[in-house]
Parts: C-alpha cells; sequence; structure tokens
C-alpha cells in the first residue's frame, strides 16, 4: 500500500515535469520567435533605412545645382556631380581634403567670412557671390550648419544678375533721358505727391527736387483749373489726356501738357509752346496777306483801266476853253485818281507770286545809290540823315525791291520824327548775318501794335495805306532775311537780318 502510494505520487511529480518542461520549451520557442521576428524587422528598417539614404543620395548627387558637405575640420564629407563640375574637381581627388587645401584662393574672401560664421555661429546664411573659379559666374550660397560641420548649396544666377543689371542700366538710361530733356518731367502718385521730378522740372517749378519730392501737388502750387481738371480725369479714369493753356504761374507762357495714368498715379510731361504759337501767329499773319494779295491781283488790273481812261479823258477836259474855270477841279480829279492808282500798284507789288530774281551784290553799293536821294528827302522835312557802311560780303539780293524796302522803312522813320531829328543807317556783320538797321528818334510805336506790323491796311497815319510795311515784309520774306523790331520812347529800329550765302 505504502509502495502505490509512493509510486502514485512519483507518477504525478512525473506528469507535473513534463508539463513544466513543455511549458519552458514552449516559453523558449515563443521567445525565439519574438527574437526572430524582431531581427526580421530590424533588418527590413535597415534595408528601407539604406534604400531610403541611397534615394536621398542619388537625388542629391543629380541635383541640377552644386552641393557639398565639410565637416567640423574642414574636410570634404560628400560632393554631387554639379559640385564637381563647379569645383572643377573630380570628387575622389576633394574627398579627405581640407576646403582650404582645396582652394587656397578663397581665404579672405567673403565665402570663407561666411563659412567660418556659420560654422561658429551655427545659423544658416545666404548670401551672393562671384564665383571663385568661373569668371563672370554668379552664385547664390546657402551654407546649413550641423552637429558636425557644414553643408553647402550653390544655385548659379548669372542670367538674372544680368538681366537684373541690364534692368538697373535700363533704368537709369532711362533717368539719364529724362534728366537731359529740356522740357518739364514729372510724376506724382495716387495721393498727389511728387515721387520723381527731372533737372528741367526743378528749373520750370522754381524748387529742388528734395524739397518737392514726397509733398503734395496743390498744397505747393497754385495749378490752373483747366490743368487739375485734366489730372483728375486721368488720375480717376486711366486715360492719356494732351491740353494747351496759358500760364501766369509760370512766366506768361503758353504750355502744351501731355498727362499719362501709371500704375501708381499719373506722369505729367509739358514743354513751353511760346515760340510755336508766336510762328503759328506769323503764319496767320501770312496767310491774310497772301489773301490781301490775291484779292489785289484779282481786282486791281480791272481797276487800272477804267481809271486810266477816266484820267484821260479829264486831261483833255482840262484843256478845253470851254472848261477853263474847271481846270482846278479836273486836277483835283486826277490827284485822287493818281492816288487811287498809287495804292492799287502796292497792292500788285503784294500780289506779286514768281520769285524774286536775285543776283550777287553787296547791300552798300544798294544803298550808296540811293543816299542822295534820300539825303534829300531828309533836307526838306529839315531832318538829318547819316549812313555808317561796314564792310559786308555780296548777298544775293533783288536792287530794285531792296531800294523799295529802304524807301519804305526811311520815309517812315522820317515823318515820325520831329525837326532836327536824325534817321540812322547802318549795315553791318554779326554772327555770320548782313544786318541793314535803320533807327530814327520818334516816339517810338506803342507796345499794342507791335504785334500788328506789316499786317496790311493796318496804319496810324492819317493818310497811310498800311500797305508800306507788309510790302517791307514780303520783300524780307522773298530774300529769307528777318526783320527785327526795337522800339522805345526815343525812337524805332527796325533790322532786316540776311544770311550769308555759302
Amino acid at each position: 500500500m505504502y509502495y502505490d502510494l509512493v509510486q502514485t505520487q512519483g507518477q504525478e511529480s512525473l506528469k507535473i515535469a513534463e508539463v513544466i518542461a513543455d511549458n519552458d520549451i514552449a516559453e523558449i520557442k515563443r521567445r525565439q520567435t519574438e527574437k526572430v521576428e524582431q531581427l526580421t524587422s530590424y533588418l527590413r528598417l535597415e534595408a528601407d533605412f539604406s534604400r531610403s539614404n541611397h534615394l536621398i543620395t542619388d537625388i542629391i548627387d543629380n541635383m541640377p545645382d552644386a552641393f557639398y558637405v565639410l565637416d567640423s575640420q574642414w574636410l570634404f564629407a560628400f560632393i554631387n556631380k554639379k559640385a564637381e563640375e563647379l569645383l572643377l574637381h573630380p570628387r575622389e581627388d576633394l574627398i579627405g581634403k581640407t576646403f582650404w587645401e582645396a582652394f587656397p584662393q578663397a581665404r579672405g574672401t567673403l565665402v570663407a567670412t561666411m563659412y567660418q560664421k556659420v560654422m561658429s555661429d551655427c545659423v544658416p546664411i545666404t548670401f551672393e557671390s562671384l564665383s571663385l573659379i568661373h569668371e563672370n559666374r554668379w552664385y547664390q550660397v546657402t551654407a546649413f550648419p550641423f552637429q558636425s560641420g557644414l553643408s553647402v548649396y550653390y544655385r548659379e544666377i548669372t542670367a538674372e544678375k544680368l538681366e537684373h543689371e541690364n534692368l538697373i542700366k535700363s533704368q537709369e538710361e532711362v533717368n539719364s533721358i529724362l534728366e537731359s530733356m529740356t522740357d518739364c518731367f514729372f510724376a506724382l502718385d495716387r495721393d498727389w505727391r511728387f515721387t520723381y521730378i527731372n533737372r528741367a522740372g526743378e528749373i520750370v517749378l522754381g524748387k529742388p527736387r528734395h524739397e518737392l519730392l514726397g509733398k503734395i501737388l496743390t498744397e505747393e502750387f497754385t495749378f490752373h483749373e483747366t490743368a487739375l481738371r485734366h489730372y483728375h480725369i486721368v488720375m480717376n479714369e486711366k486715360r492719356s489726356v494732351s491740353f494747351e493753356l496759358f500760364s501766369e504761374n509760370f512766366g506768361n507762357i503758353w504750355i502744351e501738357e501731355s498727362v499719362y495714368p501709371t500704375e501708381t498715379g499719373l506722369s505729367c510731361y509739358f514743354r513751353d509752346i511760346t515760340g510755336r504759337k508766336i510762328a503759328d501767329k506769323e503764319l496767320a499773319r501770312l496767310d491774310r496777306l497772301n489773301l490781301v494779295g490775291q484779292l489785289a491781283a484779282g481786282i486791281g488790273h480791272e481797276i487800272r483801266n477804267p481809271m486810266t481812261t477816266v484820267r484821260g479823258y479829264l486831261q483833255l477836259l482840262g484843256e478845253k476853253p470851254l472848261y477853263a474855270d474847271q481846270k482846278a477841279t479836273f486836277e483835283l480829279m486826277i490827284s485822287e485818281l493818281d492816288q487811287a492808282n498809287s495804292i492799287i500798284t502796292e497792292f500788285l507789288s503784294l500780289a506779286q507770286t514768281k520769285l524774286s530774281v536775285l543776283k550777287a551784290q553787296t547791300l552798300n553799293d544798294i544803298l550808296g545809290k540811293l543816299y542822295p536821294l534820300l539825303e534829300a528827302d531828309a533836307f526838306t522835312q529839315n531832318k538829318q540823315l547819316s549812313i555808317i557802311l561796314g564792310k559786308t560780303p555780296n548777298l544775293d539780293l533783288n536792287g530794285k525791291e531792296i531800294t523799295q524796302l529802304v524807301f519804305n522803312l526811311a520815309r517812315n522813320g522820317l515823318e515820325a520824327m520831329g525837326e532836327r531829328g536824325v534817321l540812322t543807317i547802318r549795315s553791318y556783320v554779326e554772327a555770320d548775318k548782313v544786318v541793314l538797321a535803320i533807327e530814327d528818334e520818334g516816339c517810338g510805336i506803342p507796345p499794342e501794335n507791335l504785334d500788328k506790323l506789316g499786317i496790311p491796311f493796318f496804319t496810324t497815319k492819317d493818310n497811310g495805306t498800311g500797305l508800306g510795311l507788309a510790302t517791307c515784309y514780303k520783300i524780307a520774306d522773298s530774300h529769307h532775311a528777318e526783320v527785327r523790331v526795337n522800339s522805345s520812347s526815343s525812337g524805332t529800329k527796325f533790322q532786316i537780318v540776311f544770311p550769308i550765302p555759302e
């Protein structure tokens, strides 16, 4: 019985030992399986990481921009393909070399300064630099710090740099053009503040640009209402306008303005057109003169023929005894007809459209021949004549027309003076021109009449026709000469300025 109990206990212990052993084996197998799985996962991760690193390295190596890495000892640790081209060395020659050993010329340059700053301050820096190796190449360099050194990224910006320099050069050329303009130019922003004024604008506006830039237009100047109205049109409607106005603020001159809209406001270009206005006025005067000439040509001949017939019959009737007591009346009528015929003759001289026949001769020769006649005319009026002839070259002149011009101006001068007045006639050369000057000592021409000189029928004489000066202007024009008039209360001077032929 004791034996059976011991045997039974022994079997149970054996079974328990077997169970324990089985459990230990299962645990060992489980642990072994976990380790295998962990190792497999690790190997898979390592493979993935290796593939990822290889992919990143491949991407960096084939980047279109240069990239290289320097360790904390300035040794090259990595160089991509583009960096090989940039540095002009294969990576095998540079890996393991210091940057300063490979490129000693970099010491003391901007590149060296920036690299050292990144290494010491551990902050990334981006800057632009001219290549140390390639001539005339610009790069944008970005250096990044990391725990054991720095990485450098190069991007070529030569084309951008040239484009930027060309843009700057273009802007400088535009500024140069604007500054060299003789006409005023300025720009305003949307708040009506000056943003640009050229050199001519400073002169016209009467203030230096540094005092005007940033200032509001209407606070600095009182502009004409017409100008301001057009400025508002340009600013609000974004369309260009051009206009003319007479400005008292800028010295009583005529101004032509062109105003254009810009992205930031408007730009205004204006110039003095007073000279053009005067020329237009002169052209209008010449047009009136031409109209009168055409009128004269149309009616002159038709009027003279019946007048000649009437004059002939009056002479015949005056000779008859039957009309002897009416002879004085006939002579008065004949005198009036002669006066009318004289006016028509002047009309016809204005109407003459054929070119003057010019030949080379000196002005002094013509004046010399006229001197006796002019002196006699002055003597009969108890006035004096002074002729001062300078040395003058030959000119292309029509002697008959110049004689008429001198007679008309001289007689006007004599009539303008009182007794014992002196009429002076001069000839001289001035600035490659020959000048005929006729000066009297009369009371002068009123300023309001100066612009009317040469207009047919305009006269201040009681018995004048207003055709004498018109004829003088026409003769001067046919000789390509300029008529200048200076008048004051002490007298009037007419200057006929002739060009010297080549």
